[in-house]
């Protein structure tokens, strides 16, 4: 029978070997190839076909090929000789080996298939070259973008893993070779990598954070928001209300009825400890991207950046009740627009309501931080789209800019009202949404509601930006119990 161990010194190229944890490792690749050689013979091979003959040639050249570290070659023997060795986080140094060796691969290739089936679906990319891409589809779509405009040829040199229960994490270099699809002569970068691993429930491992070079924690690499100037903590909850006297128009369903999201910030109790809610989960900026036509990768980072509210917190206790304000978004937003301005807004004694307007808004947050996705292809949100890009209603535009005096800009505004229909309704249901998250909060208001005693529906403004300042319009000029807009 082969001497294995002898087998692996010949065929690697070790010449910067030294030490105990090479010896080591040696000694566990020669353990490994003896349980798979006998593997085989107690499942009926012969001796020479134990792992010998075609299938140990093709591991042979290969590992006489490779020219790599130990556990990347014992991966590659385990591998093709036997699969089942690897499988199941049975002996986790070979599965990372296992991974380490299909990412070069994949990179070389360019197979986004084969780097997506190692990533955790919240895995994180960092790089100091640009902002941290979050999420597995957003990474894929991130790395398929490399691979358009570039051949990637990359070189991982293993130097340590330290495993902690059901994560890990290994370190080393790697050697990139970037050369342009257009013809341009290739980079090269040598730098630091760092992969953690998280283990599945089914045992399985998956890549959950990828890092090179040295680009610091991924939060220090995305915006922070300003602080709030006021004198109090903020505090966030999530509404969401279904008015039933009112049906949906979006939706060919006469049985749906109109739907209303609502993000409040309010003066809180200061508190410690807790942690400060992000401007979007994961799924929001996924939702959000697909709604605005954006890659998945340019805004998921949103998901690391952290507001200064904390949600749930405990209304503040001196200056209640305080002044509402009710904040709408501008066309295809969202509820967490401007947040910075509506935390500001709130440390300085104003509990702000954020409206979120079903179907021409590109996301609803649930309370129970679920998201509901509306569709860019809605055929009354295309048919707003159509309406505001039409050559008429820009010609309209332009007089208005041009217009010399207050009179003749008041003739065009209302020459593009008279052709952009669609949009008035749009506005008239804007408002009409506003008015109804008022009854919701007057109810709510009330002893034993969720902010009895909090609000002072007495001292009630609106404000918004695009469509959502023409809504807010709107409804200072129909509901008396708005005094300021």
């Amino acid at each position: 029978m082969r001497n294995w161990a002898a087998f692996v010194r010949e065929q690697l190229d070790l010449p910067a070997m030294k030490g105990h944890r090479e010896v080591r490792m040696i000694r566990e690749l020669a353990d490994h190839l003896e349980d798979v050689y006998r593997e085989a013979i107690s499942g009926g091979a012969t001796e020479d076909e134990g792992c010998a003959g075609q299938s140990y040639g093709r591991v042979e050249d290969g590992v006489r090929g490779a020219r790599v570290r130990p556990t990347l070659a014992a991966a590659l023997v385990l591998v093709v000789c036997n699969p089942s060795v690897v499988r199941g986080g049975q002996d986790d140094t070979l599965t990372f080996s296992r991974i380490r060796n299909q990412v070069q691969e994949a990179e070389r290739d360019g197979d986004i298939g084969r780097l997506r089936a190692v990533y955790a679906d919240d895995v994180l990319l960092v790089t100091p070259d640009f902002p941290p891409v979050v999420g597995a589809e957003a990474v894929a779509e991130f790395m398929q973008l490399l691979f358009d405009r570039f051949q990637v040829e990359t070189s991982y040199t293993h130097d340590a893993t330290a495993l902690a229960g059901d994560s890990a994490v290994e370190r080393g270099m790697v050697r990139q070779v970037w050369t342009p699809r257009s013809g341009e002569e290739p980079t090269t970068d040598v730098r630091p990598y760092r992969w953690v691993y998280h283990r599945n429930a089914n045992g399985s491992w998956k890549q959950s954070q990828i890092v090179w070079g040295e680009p610091g924690p991924a939060e220090a690499m995305v915006p922070r928001l300003p602080a709030p100037t006021g004198p109090y903590s903020v505090g966030l909850r999530n509404l969401y209300f279904v008015d039933q006297s009112r049906f949906e128009s979006f939706t060919p369903n006469p049985d749906d009825h109109r739907e209303v999201a609502v993000q409040v910030w309010y003066p809180a109790v200061r508190t410690t400890g807790s942690q400060p809610a992000k401007y979007q989960s994961l799924a929001a900026t996924r939702a959000a991207a697909a709604f605005l036509g954006w890659p998945a990768w340019l805004n998921s980072y949103h998901s690391l950046v952290e507001t200064n509210a904390r949600e749930g917190a405990e209304y503040a206790d001196s200056g209640a009740p305080f002044p509402l304000l009710l904040y709408n978004h501008g066309y295809s937003g969202f509820t967490t627009v401007h947040t910075a301005l509506l935390e500001d807004l709130a440390s300085h004694g104003y509990v702000v309501a954020s409206v979120g307007h079903a179907y021409e808004s590109a996301l609803f947050v649930r309370p129970e931080g679920g998201v509901k996705q509306f569709s860019p292809d809605n055929s009354e949100y295309r048919a707003r789209g159509d309406e505001a890009s039409g050559q008429v209603q820009e010609a309209f535009k332009d007089s208005i800019l041009l217009a010399s005096d207050l009179r003749s800009q008041e003739r065009w505004y209302r020459e593009l009202l008279r052709t952009s229909p669609k949009h008035q309704e749009s506005t008239r249901i804007w408002a009409a949404d506003i008015a109804f998250v008022i009854d919701r909060l007057h109810a709510m208001n009330r002893p034993g509601g969720e902010f009895a005693g909090v609000l002072d529906l007495e001292r009630i403004g609106v404000l918004g930006h695009s469509l959502g300042g023409a809504a807010s319009g709107q409804i200072t000029l129909t509901d008396p119990r708005v005094k300021a807009g």
